[in-house]
């Protein structure tokens, strides 16, 4: 069988003209290079080249035969010379849950640019859900989630957790006093993130847990505007403490106790068993691990 081997070596030769040049051209001994062109001389049923004393020649069939095989040779050779830079033309394919996104991402990004510049990063900004199923089908080398973890065959790094806060405007009025149960925070006008959301499949966990289905008032897939909602007093509102702590501490906000009420995700990265871990993908977990998410970091966000 003709081998890429076989069409290197062959190259060399017809090029040379010239066993020893060949051989120091391909970093091979001469013997070798003899080898090769016996074995693909027996392969073809023909003479490549004719030996005049010191001196050979090609023959017709050997002409023919470059005339084919130098394309397919220097394809190789230049894939030789481009595989290298193939990596730093690669996107990064990063998948975000939307809190993580908005608060969290872009430090992680700008420390990751500042790493490895030459490096394109594709981000997609999604519920939980999605991320998982880009990641469950391949669309993205690395899903950056929050809440449960996804079944499957996948691998995980926890980085951070938040704990999810009730709350509402200082002068919010309550359909039927404070509730203090979850069976009298469920008729409040509810303030929630979208189905399919960490936060929200947090929350409607816990609640059916109750034997509660909840119907909020607002849905949204923007924590910013429901904290925006609730201040001018619209209702009631769930989100991670770390998005409220300061309107709390301004005063624009109040934390809302409820019995039982004590959620919390984690947040963490996810990706496909087994994994390849590139030099771009093993800095952008480096990244993460050295600027993990914090309180301040989505304070500073917000």
């Amino acid at each position: 069988m003709v081998t890429l081997r076989h069409l290197v070596v062959f190259k060399a030769v017809f090029e040379e003209l010239h066993f020893t040049r060949a051989a120091e051209r391909l970093y091979l001994t001469q013997s070798a290079v003899s080898h090769a062109i016996k074995d693909l001389e027996e392969e073809t049923g023909t003479v490549l080249f004719e030996r005049r004393g010191r001196e050979m020649a090609p023959t017709s069939y050997a002409v023919r035969f470059w005339e084919q095989a130098s394309g397919i040779v220097e394809q190789y050779e230049h894939l030789n010379r481009t595989i290298k830079h193939l990596q730093e033309e690669t996107p990064l394919r990063i998948a975000s849950c939307i809190t993580m996104a908005c608060y969290w991402l872009p430090g992680v990004l700008c420390a990751f640019t500042q790493r490895l510049p030459q490096i394109p990063v594709n981000v997609t900004v999604a519920s939980a859900t999605q991320v998982t199923e880009l990641l469950r089908t391949g669309k993205t080398d690395l899903a950056l989630l929050e809440g449960a973890r996804p079944n499957g065959s996948f691998g995980f790094e926890t980085f951070s957790a938040y704990t999810l806060k009730v709350a509402c405007a200082p002068d919010y009025c309550f359909q039927a006093g404070q509730p203090g149960s979850p069976e009298e925070l469920a008729v409040e006008r509810l303030l929630l993130r979208e189905r399919g959301s960490a936060i929200r499949d947090t929350l409607d966990s816990f609640f059916l847990l109750n034997g509660i289905t909840l119907q909020p008032l607002w849905t949204s897939v923007n924590s910013t505007a429901l904290v925006q909602a609730a201040k001018a007093g619209l209702g009631i509102t769930v989100l991670p403490d770390v998005l409220i702590q300061g309107e709390v501490c301004r005063g624009t906000l109040k934390l809302l106790p409820v019995t039982g009420f004590s959620l919390q995700n984690e947040i963490f990265a996810a990706w496909n068993e087994p994994k390849h871990f590139t030099e771009p993908l093993q800095t952008f977990l480096d990244c993460i691990r050295d600027d993990p998410p914090s309180e301040e970091g989505a304070e500073a966000a917000l």
